[in-house]
């Protein structure tokens, strides 16, 4: 039986950047078949999310379900940003088991957390999604959450670099425990 690691991008975060580079890794060292998750050309702006979601999130399931996901013994979604979203609806609709990992999810993936089988990764200055308002969300509803302070939504700390690969080990350190 095989297991699937599928990569949501965000935006301007590819799955070649470090946090979606080293869990395809991550995953892949254990077996896992690394899938990445392609939007095509619409996806290039968050100004009207609400719509970039709409017309990308057909082609995203249909993606999903010419990989036959559930032939799979585990799937685990790693996500970022709006691909939190694309990837906590399409887990929806797919009717198949999925574990996630939300990286710094948006205010729209809320409703998609699950305390069973999910966590988050949330970033404490994130313009995107209030921290305050992601763990008390998190809080009430029981879902696992490491929350990273004083970085923005990249989960970068731009004048320290040796701290960010300490976040990105930590980050790691998630994916390996998961």
């Amino acid at each position: 039986m095989k297991k699937a690691v599928v990569l949501f991008p965000g935006v301007r975060y590819s799955c070649d950047t470090p946090l979606l580079y080293y869990a395809g890794t991550t995953f892949a060292a254990r077996g896992y078949e690394k899938i990445e998750v392609d939007y095509g050309p619409e996806l290039r702006t968050t100004e009207h999310l609400e719509q970039t979601i709409l017309s990308v999130r057909d082609a995203v399931l249909e993606q999903l379900r010419s990989c036959h996901l559930e032939q799979c013994e585990d799937v685990v979604f790693v996500s970022k940003s709006i691909g939190t979203v694309l990837a906590g609806w399409a887990a929806a609709q797919l009717g198949v088991p999925v574990r996630q990992i939300f990286l710094t999810p948006l205010e729209y993936t809320l409703p998609f957390l699950r305390p069973e089988s999910d966590i988050a990764v949330g970033a404490g200055a994130d313009p995107f999604l209030d921290a305050g308002r992601l763990s008390e969300y998190c809080g009430a509803h029981s879902i696992p959450l490491t929350m990273i302070p004083d970085v923005g939504h990249r989960l970068e700390d731009k004048s320290d670099i040796r701290r960010t690969l300490r976040i990105l080990e930590e980050v790691v350190s998630l994916y390996e425990s998961f």
